[in-house]
């Protein structure tokens, strides 16, 4: 009986000191939610795409992700690979508006913002309720932070 006591508590010791040297990936970590690793994490937020009660909310969630916001003027040249923001807004409806609305996130690939710049996130989302103002803002906000939750967070490298 000692004999197996004694192997039992070696086996376990033996795990222990294996299970503590054991490499943990950032996956894992993160519960399986990819992480972006970046020279800089910067997002370029264009104010004249964004409209004024949803660029805070749009700020502060990217930078809980990890990103470094910074206002967009059209024109400005960038550093390639750095990423930018478009967020498209629909109401639509006779009395109660419901908003519709799109997140695009994208790589920038030249100096300038274009066409051609690689989509890395692309969700919508859609809110009819609740019903609490004829103009429906509420709704938008809602619908910004419904399309939160999937943006992977952002390391520098």
């Amino acid at each position: 009986m000692q004999r197996i006591t004694k192997t039992f508590y070696k086996s376990l010791i033996l795990l222990i000191s294996l299970a503590s040297f054991a490499q943990v990936s950032d996956i894992e970590k993160l519960n399986g939610m990819e992480l972006t690793e970046h020279f800089n994490c910067k997002m370029y937020l264009p104010s004249y795409d964004i409209p004024k009660e949803l660029y805070s909310d749009l700020e502060s969630a990217l930078k809980k992700k990890g990103y470094k916001t910074s206002a967009y003027e059209k024109g400005k040249k960038v550093i390639p690979g750095e990423f930018i923001a478009k967020l498209k807004i629909e109401r639509s409806g006779k009395i109660y508006k419901e908003c519709l609305v799109q997140l695009e996130l994208f790589k920038i690939n030249g100096e300038y913002p274009g066409i051609s710049d690689q989509r890395l996130y692309k969700r919508a989302s859609n809110r009819k309720f609740p019903r609490q103002t004829f103009k429906g803002s509420e709704r938008c906000e809602m619908a910004l932070k419904d399309l939160f939750f999937s943006i992977n967070l952002c390391r520098v490298k």
